[in-house]
C-alpha cells in the first residue's frame, strides 16, 4: 500500500492548488469588478487615469477649503456685512482714497476778487493745503 501513498499525496496537493486557485481567481474577479467600478465613479475609461483623478480631486477639495477660508476672513472683516455690500464699501472707500490722493497731487489756481468764494475756499480746502495770495 506504500505506492499508493505517494500518488494520494499528489492528489491532496493538486486539490489544495487547484482551491487556491479559485480563490485567487476570485479575488482577481473582485478587483476587477472594483477598479470598474472605482472607473465609472471618476469617469475615467482607463484605470491607469485613477491617480489623476484622484489629485484633481485632491486639488479640488484643498481649493474648496481654501474658499471656505477666505470667505470667513470676508465675513469677520466687514462686520458681517455681506461679501457683495463689502466689496462695494472698499470699492467706494478706494474710490474716496484715490480722489484724496489725487487732490494732494492736483495744484489748482483760482483767481477772484470776490471775498465769498475766498471763504468758501478756506471752508472746504484744508489750510495746510490752502494758499490764499492777495494782490
Amino acid at each position: 500500500m506504500r505506492p499508493c501513498s505517494p500518488f494520494r499525496s499528489l492528489q491532496q496537493q493538486q486539490t489544495t492548488v487547484s482551491e487556491e486557485l479559485i480563490g485567487t481567481q476570485k479575488r482577481v474577479a473582485d478587483a476587477t469588478t472594483m477598479i470598474q467600478t472605482l472607473c465609472r465613479e471618476a469617469r475615467c475609461d482607463q484605470p491607469d487615469k485613477l491617480p489623476e483623478v484622484e489629485n484633481r480631486d485632491r486639488k479640488r477639495r484643498q481649493l474648496r477649503e481654501e474658499k471656505e477660508a477666505l470667505e470667513d476672513r470676508l465675513c469677520q472683516l466687514s462686520a458681517g456685512a455681506t461679501v457683495e455690500a463689502f466689496v462695494d464699501q472698499a470699492a467706494a472707500a478706494e474710490t474716496e482714497h484715490i480722489a484724496a490722493d489725487r487732490l494732494q497731487l492736483t495744484q489748482v489756481i483760482f483767481f477772484t476778487h470776490h471775498q465769498h468764494m475766498v471763504a468758501l475756499a478756506r471752508q472746504s480746502i484744508d489750510e495746510q493745503v490752502l494758499q490764499v495770495h492777495r494782490l
